[in-house]
């Protein structure tokens, strides 16, 4: 049979990872973990950040089935570090039947936060709980439970870090389309690729912590038909004074404007939004508009638009050749 475009991806990645000789594979799961591609492999050590309500089709319409899917990434008796602070019951259950040695946020290790920031506790393989590193809000752009997940990881693979590797570390730690600010013509562009009602909901976290001084927000948004809009809608809603929805009718999977127009009049009925032909003129009256009264503009609801605005912007994505290093 034929491979998916996934799946030859992932074939080409693994390829190239062998070829340059790495160290260390690092390998994100797409589709919730069973599933997935990158599950052919057998790794030493099993992350999950998070769960939510996400491709419901494949996945199951609730936290539990999701759970035992994403679990499937899971080796026995391989270290299994887990960051959501409410893990469905199927996770404890998988986790004992494969016998895995258990991380997890608020048992093996932990967040302290303060006004200022956040202090990591972490747990090493021998069970010393004598780990600590310290955070400033202000240096973090990604969620504090996925860089503790991270630092526990590195912890159980031997990987040797200080405070001072923190603090030089973390104001560099960005992800492309992740709480990613671009400053361009005097507009200051917001981009995430936030594309359920759970990222949703820590982009208006996360944007109210970087940015309190920004007190007007404009959105271009856009989303795929087989999300759950209204739910997406209604935490941003509490953030977006006006709305830009270009039409996306190159994405097949792309819901139709109107409705996501429909949406957002359900959540906020006098809501302002505009609809436009395209991303660029979307871009182009929301940055007009913004420079006018100083506002931010958020680009949000999906990678297809973050990706399209991106390109639209001149904003080169960044390359990494194995061997070299990459700043930022």
């Amino acid at each position: 049979i034929s491979l998916t475009y996934f799946e030859f991806n992932t074939l080409a990645a693994l390829y190239l990872f062998k070829q340059a000789k790495l160290d260390y594979w690092l390998l994100e799961v797409g589709l919730g973990g069973r599933l997935d591609a990158t599950n052919i492999i057998d790794t030493d050590i099993a992350i999950i950040t998070s769960i939510a309500l996400d491709h419901v089709e494949w996945l199951g319409d609730n936290r539990e089935s999701i759970a035992a899917e994403k679990v499937g990434i899971c080796r026995y008796q391989k270290p299994f570090v887990c960051a959501d602070l409410d893990p469905p019951q199927t996770l404890a259950q998988s986790c004992q039947a494969l016998n895995c040695p258990r991380y997890w946020l608020g048992e093996q290790f932990g967040i302290e936060e303060s006004e200022q920031g956040f202090c990591v506790n972490l747990l090493n393989s021998h069970g010393d709980a004598n780990h600590v590193f310290e955070f400033k809000k202000q240096d973090l752009r990604l969620p504090i439970q996925s860089v503790a997940a991270a630092l526990q990881a590195c912890l159980l693979e031997n990987i040797t870090l200080n405070q001072s590797d923190i603090d030089t570390l973390t104001p560099r730690l960005k992800l492309l389309g992740r709480m990613q600010l671009i400053e361009q013509n005097g507009v200051s562009f917001i981009f995430d690729i936030a594309h359920n009602p759970a990222a949703s909901r820590f982009v208006v976290k996360r944007f109210r912590e970087l940015y309190p001084d920004k007190k007007k927000v404009y959105a271009v948004f856009a989303v795929m038909s087989d999300k759950d809009i209204v739910g997406m809608v209604e935490p941003l809603s509490l953030l977006v004074s006006r709305w830009y929805l270009p039409s996306m009718s190159d994405f097949a999977r792309a819901a139709d404007n109107e409705n996501v127009y429909n949406a957002i009049k359900i959540v906020s009925p006098g809501a302002t939004i505009e609809l436009t032909d395209d991303v660029s003129s979307a871009l182009q009256k929301a940055s007009d508009e913004a420079l006018c009264d100083a506002s931010a503009l958020l680009v949000t609801g999906s990678f297809a638009i973050v990706g399209e605005a991106l390109v639209k912007l001149n904003q080169q994505i960044p390359i990494i050749e194995a061997g070299n290093p990459v700043n930022g």
